[in-house]
């Protein structure tokens, strides 16, 4: 009679479990379809690919993957779009997303090499299969990787000479092409630190840095960008808001996103 006893109050004890996740997992799967249908108006709304949305409801953001599952469905949506419009490439499960950037240019150390000549060349194919187009200059270096990396599908800036005012001249029109055209960005390898008093500007200015000339011309021309540093070198942050990436293709790259400044180019 005990044994039959146990066994009654058991099942009763456990019956509600079964209901429970039944219950969990309608609203689960109600929480979900709202949230699939938000973002497919949102993609068709704003003109936002779908894939995007798609994959930030399922992935999660790379910062903080552990909290993005506790987000319900019904919300993902919304923080979707917030991302995709506020950050220029996220990192999903180490994957890049490109989020507007269809074009990216590519600049750095003539006298670049190993690892870093590696890791320019490898990124520059992987911007390239990734649909966006590579742009880059006639030098050795970092731009020789860039051209190894993208192959027939770069866009090569070449200078009329090897004089000081032609490979100037060669610069300028890369970094103006990178900030005429919407969806720009520009991923440098400077080889040295930054020169003391050099400052985003909208002009050309001679630090003896080439990489580092140019980067001030973007930055002050409102191009976002991705900066690898030798190993113990900092970012000038009198520039702005810097941004260590830690994740993804891009990983150990300082990221600015836009400079204030606007000018002329000369």
């Amino acid at each position: 009679m005990s044994l039959c006893y146990f066994r009654l109050s058991l099942l009763v004890l456990l019956l509600p479990f079964p209901l429970l996740v039944l219950s969990v997992g309608s609203l689960a799967l109600l929480s979900f379809g709202v949230g699939f249908a938000f973002a497919v108006l949102l993609a068709g709304v704003f003109c936002v690919p779908f894939f995007r949305i798609w994959v930030l409801l399922f992935g999660g953001v790379g910062f903080f993957p552990v909290l993005w599952f506790l987000v319900p469905f019904l919300f993902r949506g919304i923080l979707a779009a917030v991302i995709v419009f506020s950050f220029p490439f996220l990192y999903l499960g180490g994957a890049l997303v490109l989020s507007g950037f269809s074009i990216v240019g590519f600049s750095g150390s003539r006298s670049l090499s190993g690892a870093a000549f590696l890791r320019c060349r490898a990124l520059a194919g992987a911007v390239s299969r990734s649909g966006a187009s590579v742009l880059t200059g006639c030098a050795s270096g970092a731009d020789l990787a860039a051209r190894l990396g993208a192959g027939s599908s770069v866009t090569v800036f070449r200078a009329v000479s090897r004089a000081r005012w032609d490979l100037i001249a060669r610069s300028v029109r890369f970094v103006s092409a990178l900030s005429a055209a919407p969806g720009s960005c520009l991923v440098s390898f400077p080889g040295v630190v930054c020169p003391v008093g050099v400052s985003p500007s909208g002009s050309w200015v001679s630090c003896g840095s080439g990489s580092w000339s140019g980067l001030s011309l973007a930055a002050g021309l409102g191009v976002p960008c991705f900066v690898f540093l030798p190993r113990g070198v900092r970012p000038p942050y009198s520039w702005g808001a810097w941004s260590f990436v830690r994740r993804g293709p891009f990983r150990g790259a300082w990221f600015l996103s836009v400079f204030s400044g606007q000018g002329s180019l000369f």
